[in-house]
């Protein structure tokens, strides 16, 4: 189960492009991350990217899609959300961190209201200061039982693929401040993260559950997947 992933800390999640369409594009990347490694998948919430992405996962592997509210900097839209729950998405995540709590807040009771899997919040500090980023996610936990959201703390969105300290370390404070609010969350960073956010956050006293790569994952896909991998894996200290 996906929450077995999370719960061991070990948890690398490949993001393919959240306004990623080009299924076959995607279908590639998933089929050189699973063979490296890779448990956890998180796509465009298109029906023909699902089903490209899962006719080479394993049965052992999970799949998340992803949704956004307006002035997000990640997608502007859910497309045909309804199609792609009956195949079998593990897990639904709302980039939330739009000015407009609003509008976060209608499209999260969507979810809960018509998914009973795994979702996640995926926020970050570009537009909310740090207080109003945990009272936000206080408030959509409010509907949510113990350890059944994952939280992505997101540092530095869409930043590019360079491999240093400087790109990945906004994604280990926001970390950081989400880690330190003790929520019953499961914690993914992501925003800018790298081969190097693993050895930086276990230098910072941060232990997430797991780290999502985006762009550098794409970038190194054919020659340093399974390097990567091997790289942000996260050893088990301590239980939820």
């Amino acid at each position: 189960m996906l929450k077995d992933l999370l719960e061991n800390r070990n948890c690398f999640k490949l993001v393919c492009g959240a306004g990623n369409e080009n299924a076959a594009q995607v279908e590639e990347l998933v089929k050189i991350y699973y063979a490296a490694g890779c448990r956890f998948f998180d796509v465009s919430a298109n029906l023909e990217v699902v089903k490209a992405a899962k006719r080479v996962m394993g049965t052992d592997s999970y799949l998340c899609v992803s949704i956004s509210t307006k002035g997000d900097p990640h997608i502007t839209k859910a497309k045909d959300l309804e199609k792609i729950l009956p195949l079998g998405i593990d897990c639904i995540e709302l980039h939330a961190a739009c000015e407009d709590e609003s509008e976060a807040m209608f499209k999260w009771r969507w979810l809960n209201e018509n998914f009973d899997g795994m979702l996640s919040i995926c926020l970050g500090r570009g537009r909310l200061g740090d207080s109003q980023l945990i009272g936000r996610l206080k408030k959509m936990l409010e509907c949510r039982a113990p350890y059944t959201t994952i939280v992505q703390a997101d540092g530095f969105p869409i930043s590019g693929g360079a491999d240093d300290y400087k790109s990945t370390l906004q994604a280990v404070a926001t970390a950081q401040i989400v880690q330190n609010a003790n929520l019953p969350v499961y914690l993914l960073v992501s925003g800018g993260t790298n081969s190097k956010t693993a050895g930086l956050a276990r230098l910072c006293g941060v232990n997430p559950h797991g780290i999502a790569v985006g762009s550098y994952a794409r970038k190194v896909a054919h020659t340093g997947a399974k390097e990567l991998v091997n790289s942000v894996l996260i050893s088990p200290t301590t239980s939820p």
